[in-house]
């Protein structure tokens, strides 16, 4: 969840069952080198020219 430009808490799933963390400091993104940019993109957080072919919302546009 982006509030105001900043990751504020991680929604996810987890044996059929939703949970969110909200964060006091920081987020860490820990997904290896090809899990972690699919989970930015489909939050939002990437090239949005892209984003638009799968309606996702853009949340940061990073070209490049």
């Amino acid at each position: 969840m982006i509030e105001n430009g900043e990751a504020k808490e991680v929604v996810y799933n987890q044996n059929g069952n939703s949970d969110e963390v909200i964060a006091n400091k920081e987020d860490i993104l820990s997904a290896g080198a090809y899990g972690s940019p699919k989970v930015l993109m489909l939050s939002g957080v990437g090239n949005g020219d892209e984003f638009a072919v799968y309606n996702i919302p853009v949340q940061k546009h990073l070209p490049g």
